[in-house]
């Protein structure tokens, strides 16, 4: 910014000296003279020249700096420095946890990783597994995650300068009390087992200070939703008789967001398939009828559902019927299958004598 200033004002002195001697020339008497205006020019020449060699100068130590970086960081750590020196506190900055999903995954190695060795029967293994994230909401880095299993530990990567060097990094889980993470290492790698997460929204905290006391607040919000999606107020009735030769099959699929459904993506259920059978035969696949109606319905922020409903045209034989159903939102697929039976015969009444 100062070498700027500078060259401006270089400019600015140059463009006045040029005017001032062609100025001179509606002087009565004033001959032109090249040498005088050559001798005036000479301060600024030589002031523009000496501003050039500092700006390659600063250039090349800028690449020499670039390029003995980690010899500096590395001398940080072999000191026993009580206080950040000036090099330190420029390059320092406010501490990040985690990274951004985006489609190129564009921060992948600082992006959380969601663990968990919790076994389906509640014990615990030895050994953990990776999550899956069914969705997400990115801010300046991941803000929320939806899954289908409680992680019992959170990889993650704290950017900072001097990870080694950091004075305080600790986490909250549910507003619980302040808890240290686990040193990171020289990367800001770290590691948090033991969580104790319920179905629904839980928030982990996160709060830091650097070794230049630059701070940092964050919150990362983990939403499980391990219940599935349950058919209800199906029609025909499950293992019902009707009269009717063309019955109304409908139902719904209900789902807990545990978040606004503005913010998680695949919130509200859709159906996927809706296959009509005869005595176990594929009869139709009603999802691709015209007469088959489904309608996605966000009741309130937390709940979300999908009714469908399917009028048959022409009457059906009697017999045996099952529907089977298969919705998705975001955290996958539910099925709903039931059976009903059409008899539009009326009974018989046998007398004999």
């Amino acid at each position: 910014m100062i070498l700027d200033e500078m060259a401006g004002t270089i400019k600015n002195s140059t463009d006045a000296i040029l005017a001032i001697y062609w100025g001179l020339k509606l002087v009565p008497g004033f001959q032109f003279d090249p040498s005088l205006l050559s001798i005036m020019l000479t301060v600024p020449t030589f002031a523009l020249s000496r501003l050039e060699t500092t700006v390659l100068a600063l250039d090349r130590e800028t690449q020499e700096y670039c390029f003995t970086h980690p010899m500096v960081v590395e001398g940080v750590y072999d000191n026993s420095y009580s206080s950040p020196t000036i090099i330190e506190q420029a390059l320092d900055d406010t501490p990040i946890v985690g990274g951004k999903l985006l489609n190129k995954y564009k921060d992948y190695d600082q992006a959380f990783v969601l663990l968990s060795n919790l076994n389906k029967d509640g014990t615990f293994t030895k050994d953990y597994r990776t999550i899956s994230i069914e969705a997400y909401i990115n801010g300046p880095t991941v803000t929320a995650v939806t899954v289908k299993d409680p992680p019992t530990a959170i990889k993650g990567v704290i950017n900072t300068y001097l990870p080694l060097k950091i004075k305080e990094f600790k986490y909250s889980t549910n507003f619980a009390a302040w808890k240290n993470v686990p040193k990171a290492d020289r990367w800001g790698n770290f590691t948090i087992k033991d969580l104790k997460l319920a179905e629904g929204q839980n928030i982990i905290a996160f709060k830091a200070t650097s070794f230049a006391n630059n701070r940092m607040n964050q919150h990362l919000k983990i939403i499980v939703n391990t219940i599935p999606m349950l058919i209800s107020k199906m029609t025909p009735k499950p293992n019902t008789y009707t009269n009717n030769p063309k019955p109304t099959i409908s139902g719904e699929f209900n789902k807990s967001v545990y978040s606004t459904g503005r913010d998680i993506a695949g919130a509200i259920p859709t159906l996927i398939s809706s296959e009509l059978y005869k005595n176990k035969q594929l009869l139709k696949n009603l999802l691709n009828d015209p007469n088959f109606k489904q309608e996605q319905i966000k009741v309130n922020d937390y709940h979300t559902k999908v009714k469908f409903s399917y009028t048959p045209t022409t009457p059906l034989p009697d017999g045996e019927y099952e529907i089977s159903v298969k919705a998705k939102s975001s955290v996958g697929i539910s099925q709903g299958i039931w059976s009903f039976w059409i008899d539009t015969k009326p009974p018989e009444i046998e007398i004999s004598f």
